[in-house]
């Protein structure tokens, strides 16, 4: 993974743990754990699926769906 994909990885994260925390009245920690511990944030972090080209917005609905059936949502390309 280069330097810039990681970043980019990074600031997308962080946009779901901000987005996370004010959709769900989250403390911090909490977001912070419910993300990292995500199916979605595991698969954004493997470059392979190039799920970090895509906006915030897209990945937090990623991370919604998962969090409302408990599982990963399938990514058509």
């Amino acid at each position: 993974m280069s330097e810039v994909q990681s970043s980019i990885i990074n600031d997308l994260i962080a946009a779901m743990i901000i987005r996370l925390r004010e959709q769900m009245d989250l403390p911090l920690t909490q977001a912070m754990s419910v993300v990292y511990g995500s199916e979605t944030v595991k698969h954004l972090s493997d470059i392979s699926t190039g799920l970090y080209e895509n906006g915030s917005l897209f990945l937090y609905e990623l991370l919604h769906e998962e969090l409302r059936t408990g599982r990963f949502p399938s990514v058509d390309d």
